[in-house]
């Protein structure tokens, strides 16, 4: 496994991973001009702590399908919350 990953926000799956950051950013760019913006370029430490932890399936309130967070996502950054909609 090489250093920076590119994974899709929505499913946690992982799409490549690059040598260098500036590659994996150059990734997501391109994916995320053609693509609804759901990809997104980190450390693949990151990537295993944040995104790999316990997660759970909530509703986006504002358009009604399935999105996947992390259990210990704060209420500001749940896509499920008033509160997310509204800051």
């Amino acid at each position: 496994m090489k250093d920076y990953i590119v994974y899709n926000s929505t499913t946690g799956e992982i799409y490549k991973d690059y040598d260098s950051k500036r590659g994996a950013t150059a990734a997501s760019n391109r994916l995320n001009a053609c693509r609804t913006p759901e990809y997104v370029a980190c450390t693949y430490l990151d990537y295993r702590g944040n995104v790999l932890g316990e997660t759970k399936t909530v509703k986006n309130l504002m358009t009604g399908k399935d999105v996947v967070i992390p259990v210990n996502t704060p209420r500001c950054c749940d896509p499920s919350t008033e509160l997310y909609w509204t800051m």
